[in-house]
Order: C-alpha cells, then structure tokens, then sequence
C-alpha cells in the first residue's frame, strides 16, 4: 500500500489491469485479482476508466505522448481498444497523483510498453 492505501502499482498489478483494458463487466475480467481490496479497486479503476473514454477523451489523448510505445497494442493504432489504454492511463495517473515523467517511468519499468 502507498501512502493513500492504495495498492503498489507492481508489474503484476498493471499486467492485470492492461490486460483487462476495456473489458466493462467484472465478470469477463482475464485472471482477477484475488485479494477483496484488489478487486474492489480494478472495480474502481474500471469505472474511472468507463467514464474517462466517455466523457475525457481530450484529457486522455493528452498523455499519449507519455507512452513510451503501445507495446502489443501498436498493431493497432486508433482503436477503440487503444483508447480505453489512454483512458486506464489517465485513471491511474490521476488517482496516484503522478506527474509525467513518474507516469512514463512506471510505464516503462513495468514492461508491457
């Protein structure tokens, strides 16, 4: 936990929420967390996320720059799929009130970009 008690964003943490990138309904979520408090916050990441593609587009597109690549997602560019990215992106960035350059290290130390 952090000094908000929020979850550590370990490379574990963020494979599992990339992975699940605009998946909208818990029920379809690709391994999920196992512990009551991770799973409550992918519920919130996912709702931050939900709203973030839905009514922020212009705020999410705005740290684009900050992704080091789109790493698996880069076959792909202007998709649905690679917005929901940005939107987790923002979601996370915000609640852990991160500035650039601690998002772009994050992104780049967690491997999957």
């Amino acid at each position: 936990m952090n000094r908000n008690q929020l979850p550590e964003l370990t490379r574990e943490t963020l494979t599992t929420l990339f992975t699940n990138v605009g998946i909208t309904k818990v029920s379809n979520i690709v391994k999920p967390f196992t512990e009551r408090k991770l799973r409550s916050f992918h519920q919130m990441i996912l709702s931050m996320t939900y709203f973030n593609v839905r009514y922020r587009q212009n705020d999410f597109l705005a740290i684009v720059p900050l992704f080091p690549t789109l790493g698996p997602y880069g076959s792909t560019p202007n998709t649905e799929l690679v917005e929901w990215l940005f939107a987790l992106g923002l979601a996370l960035k915000e609640l852990y009130q991160m500035d650039d350059i601690e998002f772009k290290t994050l992104l780049t130390q967690s491997n999957l970009f």
